[in-house]
């Protein structure tokens, strides 16, 4: 389960764990040691946040409900999201 994102050049396919704006960059933290994928440049610091938000709002679209035998839980389907240009 969980998200992964097809960067904005189609270069990169990464499963999301940690995503950073810097700029107007939108990266994917990797480890402790820096070690991070580009999936999105953009023009603003503003519009990067904004695709973050979309980014969001997959995520929370993509969240199921399944009852189990004596409690319910939310469980996030496989999602793919490609970045948008500019």
């Amino acid at each position: 389960m969980g998200i992964w994102i097809r960067s904005q050049n189609k270069e990169c396919l990464a499963k999301v764990k940690r995503l950073l704006v810097s700029h107007g960059r939108i990266v994917n933290i990797q480890t402790a040691d820096d070690d991070y994928d580009l999936l999105g440049d953009y023009e603003t610091k503003e519009r990067a946040i904004e695709v973050l938000d979309e980014i969001q709002n997959e995520i929370l679209n993509g969240q199921i409900i399944v009852k189990g035998v004596r409690t319910w839980r939310v469980e996030n389907r496989i999602t793919v999201y490609q970045m948008p240009e500019k």
